[in-house]
């Protein structure tokens, strides 16, 4: 329990299912209270049978082909070169989704060591998305520090609805002390 709440809630947030063996340790009854409190349903694959799980199986088979490449140059210390095979994995595009799994988990590419020294749409528009849909403010000193007039529309608590001379209603309300009265 402590390691599906460190490794896989805490990271990716609560899994619909858990796919397991039947080993004992997903199998008890405390588990399985756990698993239904958080509404993740369990599923098991067939006893003895592994081949049944064949998602599973296949991530294997690319990871144990992995591992032994490089097993090959680095010698006994497969365990040391499984953090880079698992991420050449999570950053390699699946032939049936034509994704890589990172970006399916974080909905982005993962900038890999080979792009770093190379320039990049990610970075500019990551800055354009941050500053898209941000009005623009008047930076002269002699500019307005304010705008309109408006009219208000309906009072909600101690905020007020707007809209400007032509009847366009203000996409939120604003609170009193970002107004000002206006005297016509």
């Amino acid at each position: 329990m402590k390691f599906i709440w460190k490794n896989i809630v805490c990271r990716f947030g609560i899994p619909r299912e858990i796919i397991s063996d039947n080993g004992r340790q997903l199998q008890s009854r405390r588990i399985q209270e756990w698993c239904q409190g958080l509404h993740i349903r369990q599923r098991f694959t067939t006893v003895a049978h592994p081949q049944a799980n064949g998602q599973v199986e296949v991530t294997n088979r690319i990871l144990i082909q992995g591992i032994k490449r490089r097993l090959e140059r680095v010698g006994e210390n497969w365990a040391e070169e499984l953090t880079s095979v698992l991420w050449a994995y999570r950053t390699t595009p699946r032939g049936s989704t034509g994704e890589t799994p990172f970006s399916l988990v974080y909905g982005t590419e993962a900038i890999i060591p080979a792009e770093l020294g190379i320039p990049s749409h990610r970075f500019p528009s990551r800055r354009f998305g941050a500053t898209k849909g941000r009005p623009l403010k008047p930076i002269g000193k002699l500019d307005p520090t304010w705008e309109g007039p408006y009219k208000v529309t309906s009072v909600i608590g101690k905020a007020y609805e707007l809209e400007d001379p032509e009847g366009r209603p203000l996409p939120r309300p604003w609170n009193v002390h970002n107004l000002k009265k206006y005297f016509a």
